[in-house]
């Protein structure tokens, strides 16, 4: 029997993992660029909920490499299913390096990162220059992800509407 979904757990990293992704970049986008005063309450909602992302992901990985993976109807070509893993590993690897790069330059500016109300312990002392180079790296990463998602939506729009493939029952 083909399997035609992706099982309930991975569906559910998927949808959990794409409404804090998404949303966090918004509010992420909107602490770097605009002076507002609720700017800095959002900072401690922004680190609690990134590293419930970096978990969420690192569990997501696990789980894929567990799981069965459903087959691609057919019609995709070679080089769509070569841009697909593409794009599947950018987003991994964005969010790992979005997750990682914001804890450490919390850290190495002497800011604690907190879960809530759970402090993650610190592991480094003081260090503007490194941090400020981590920064540099969670922004970056933050704009290369806007766009790598922009793409993964696009391409299931392109299949649904262009080429009459609807993958979405896949993930739903």
């Amino acid at each position: 029997m083909v399997q035609k979904k992706y099982n309930i757990l991975m569906r559910g990293f998927h949808w959990v993992s794409a409404i804090l992704i998404i949303a966090l970049l918004g509010v992420g986008v909107y602490m770097a660029n605009f002076n507002s005063a609720y700017k800095y309450d959002l900072y401690a909602l922004h680190k609690s909920f990134g590293m419930i992302i970096l978990f969420l992901t690192l569990l997501r990985i696990i789980t894929k490499l567990l799981s069965k993976i459903p087959t691609l109807p057919s019609g995709f070509n070679l080089i769509e299913i070569k841009l697909s893993k593409t794009v599947y590993f950018l987003m991994y690897l964005l969010t790992i390096t979005m997750g990682v790069s914001g804890y450490l330059m919390s850290d190495l500016k002497g800011y604690s990162v907190k879960v809530f109300n759970f402090k993650i312990f610190s592991i480094f002392s003081i260090n503007s220059d490194i941090a400020n180079l981590f920064h540099s790296i969670h922004i970056y990463s933050a704009y290369i992800l806007i766009g790598v998602i922009s793409l993964h939506i696009l391409a299931t729009i392109k299949h649904i509407v262009v080429e009459k493939i609807n993958l979405l029952p896949r993930i739903i």
